[in-house]
């Protein structure tokens, strides 16, 4: 480990500081993860450097490695989860996403990821699932209702999805002078 920050203090010395300072952080965390091998930080780090050297396979095994051992955090299964569906696993990006909805049940924003990973990798039966108990949990957020009404129109349901996108629109209060907006008004009826 001593060589990597030998070889980083040699490029200093050379101008590349690029070259050094990544050679030195490469040799520390090398040292650290000796010192204590389930220093999860430093496994976070490592696989950080290691992606950015293009070495996916090790980069995604130190952060897979971190991940068990840092139970609750998101952070880094957010990293995991976005890798796998960028290298194409899809299945890999599921477990993740459904880890973190687990340890955050009541975060929009997670809801909100999720339901898009769905609606990406064509599963909208299932981000309309979440939509509709993202709705019955804050029955007057218009985002839940426009996010529905938009996948509603991808899978060709243009009445539903037109409707939906109508709601959101009279909850923001963009309706008020539309002419169909009475209509709306008593399906809202209806709804709430």
């Amino acid at each position: 480990y001593a060589f990597y920050i030998y070889k980083g203090q040699a490029e200093a010395r050379l101008g590349n500081a690029a070259a050094a300072e990544r050679l030195i952080n490469w040799g520390r965390l090398m040292e650290k993860l000796k010192e204590n091998p389930k220093d999860a930080a430093a496994k976070m780090a490592m696989g950080e450097i290691l992606l950015k050297e293009e070495r996916l396979v090790e980069g995604l095994k130190q952060l897979s490695e971190a991940a068990a051992l840092l139970p609750d955090h998101t952070g880094v299964r957010w990293r995991l989860c976005r890798l796998y569906q960028r290298e194409g696993n899809i299945d890999e990006a599921e477990k993740y996403i459904h880890e973190i909805a687990g340890l955050e049940p009541g975060n929009d924003d997670v809801q909100y990821r999720l339901a898009d990973f769905y609606r990406r990798h064509k599963h909208s039966d299932q981000a309309i699932e979440v939509y509709k108990k993202m709705i019955d949990n804050k029955p007057r957020d218009p985002k839940p209702y426009s996010l529905l009404g938009e996948t509603l129109l991808d899978l060709g349901n243009f009445e539903e999805g037109q409707k939906m996108k109508d709601l959101a629109l009279t909850l923001e209060g963009g309706l008020k002078h539309n002419p169909d907006h009475q209509e709306t008004v008593r399906f809202m009826k209806y709804l709430f």
